[in-house]
């Protein structure tokens, strides 16, 4: 026993020598930069207990997608101006307020930067495509992981019943056969319907999320709407969208399909800064 012990702390001292090494894998690369926010993988992930390159960067978190683990972040606060400029919330719940039309954008924590950044290049069917700047985008990027840091509530998120509505189906309905042709939306009883894109996505529509209003201070609701579709240039002189008369009965089931129930308007809680969640 006592000729083992000078093995057994030769062989302690090597390994604290290798992990002092290893923790400091990072820095042989690169330099050392907000050594008060904690290690390296507290805001770039990866792995620092090794400097081979490949083990080292698995899961890594590049700069341009990090600023979300820095307390009060201009990064974060201008994505957070996007999503509210752009309505996101009216297909999605973030920050615990929104619909359940689409995913949550509060549990995003096991998506890499990449994946978010390329869903919002490439948006999914009756997604609108916003076509961000790609500066904007990363800020929209760096608020959707600040939001996933910690999955709010607890539990798992309710399953989405997805609706895939036949061809023969949606010709039939008076959203796609008077509204189709320029919108798309997406709708809790049928799920998304219409095909056109020259005029703006109508999904949640009489929600307090869509982004712009019927006029400044009037949100949208059925009676506006009906008064829309009977003069647009009433209500917007520049308007360039022309007078649609549904025929009887057609404009409630418009107004119908277009109503959310599932909606949380309600405030949000103080937000604390990102570095201390």
């Amino acid at each position: 026993m006592v000729s083992r012990l000078p093995l057994l702390i030769l062989l302690l001292l090597l390994t604290t020598a290798v992990s002092r090494a290893a923790t400091q894998g990072c820095l042989r690369c690169h330099p050392p930069h907000y050594s008060g926010e904690g290690s390296c993988c507290s805001c770039h992930r990866g792995d620092d207990r090794t400097d081979r390159k490949r083990i080292a960067h698995n899961g890594l978190i590049r700069a341009r997608y990090a600023a979300f683990t820095l307390p009060g972040s201009d990064r974060v606060a201008r994505g957070k101006r996007l999503l509210e400029r752009f309505g996101c919330r009216r297909c999605h719940t973030a920050d615990r307020q929104g619909t359940t039309l689409a995913a949550s954008l509060d549990r995003l924590r096991e998506k890499s930067p990449e994946e978010l950044a390329w869903a919002i290049d490439h948006p999914a069917m009756h997604m609108p495509r916003f076509r961000f700047a790609e500066t904007e985008r990363d800020d929209l990027v760096n608020y959707l992981l600040w939001l996933g840091r910690d999955i709010r509530g607890g539990g798992k998120e309710t399953p989405l019943v997805i609706h895939f509505v036949g061809k023969e189906q949606d010709d039939e309905h008076p959203f796609v056969k008077r509204c189709g042709g320029c919108h798309k939306g997406l709708t809790e009883s049928l799920g998304g319907l219409g095909r056109g894109a020259m005029g703006p996505n109508l999904s949640a529509l009489f929600t307090p999320f869509y982004p712009r209003q019927y006029r400044e201070g009037e949100p949208w609701n059925p009676q506006r709407l009906r008064e829309w579709l009977k003069n647009p240039r009433k209500v917007r002189p520049l308007a360039v969208m022309p007078p649609v008369v549904p025929e009887q009965g057609e404009g409630e089931r418009i107004a119908e399909l277009l109503t959310v129930k599932g909606v949380n308007a309600g405030n949000t809680l103080p937000q604390p800064a990102a570095g201390n969640r």
